[in-house]
């Protein structure tokens, strides 16, 4: 993640702007890299690489440096098939406790994702369901990353948050995370998801370790090996 300060630009794509152009080389580029993957496919990534980043810089902003930034003219770069880069306005970021944060920070993500995701429907349509499941899956996954930096958070504290982000932003129910045994006794935090991102469509991709489509056998296996 490369960012730079300024409002919307060319190649960017930024909510409330016309996007369609920016939005149709992404999925153009998706499609071309990846032609035997199917509509599916192309449009669940498209999906993907619009909603990682703004998902990061909230969370890695709340949970790492203790301040939300404003997203209301966020603009993420497309390169080819990929959504690398970003824009934000020259602010100050906002600054509370971590659960006003949370629930500050999940309404606003949530109209940035709401606007994305009317914007990829005009080029290519995404299920709602799904596309609300990937994103609820995503906040959970960077913030269980962001959790494993932190030993000071005990497990409740995290599983509060993940309550309170879910909350905000009006997912509940459509991802989780669980417990699993670990290696050495103790309990550990996963990942529960809701949703396939049909990755193993893609040339050389494979299930997500937590890709629900696989048997819980099979997932626990996977996370104890990491």
């Amino acid at each position: 993640m490369v960012g730079e300060i300024g409002g919307a630009a060319a190649g960017y794509i930024t909510p409330g702007t016309d996007n369609r152009a920016a939005l149709t080389a992404l999925a153009d580029g998706i499609r071309a890299r990846h032609p035997q993957a199917g509509q599916g496919y192309w449009a669940l990534r498209s999906w993907n690489m619009l909603e990682w980043q703004p998902v990061v810089l909230t969370l890695l902003g709340v949970h790492g440096l203790g301040m939300l930034p404003c997203l209301d003219t966020l603009g993420l770069r497309v390169r080819g098939p990929m959504v690398m880069g970003y824009r934000l306005p020259l602010h100050i970021p906002a600054r509370g406790e971590t659960p006003a944060l949370i629930e500050r920070g999940g309404r606003q993500l949530r109209i940035v994702a709401e606007s994305l995701l009317e914007d990829l429907n005009g080029v290519i349509r995404v299920k709602p369901l799904l596309a609300r499941r990937l994103l609820a899956d995503r906040v959970l996954g960077v913030l269980l990353d962001l959790a494993a930096r932190r030993p000071d958070l005990p497990d409740d504290l995290v599983e509060d948050y993940a309550q309170g982000w879910l909350s905000a932003l009006n997912l509940e129910g459509q991802s989780a995370l669980g417990t699993i045994g670990w290696k050495n006794g103790r309990r550990r935090l996963v990942l529960e998801r809701r949703a396939c991102c049909l990755a193993y469509r893609s040339q050389g991709g494979g299930y997500c370790d937590s890709c629900p489509v696989l048997p819980l056998k099979t997932r626990i296996e996977r996370v104890q090996c990491h």
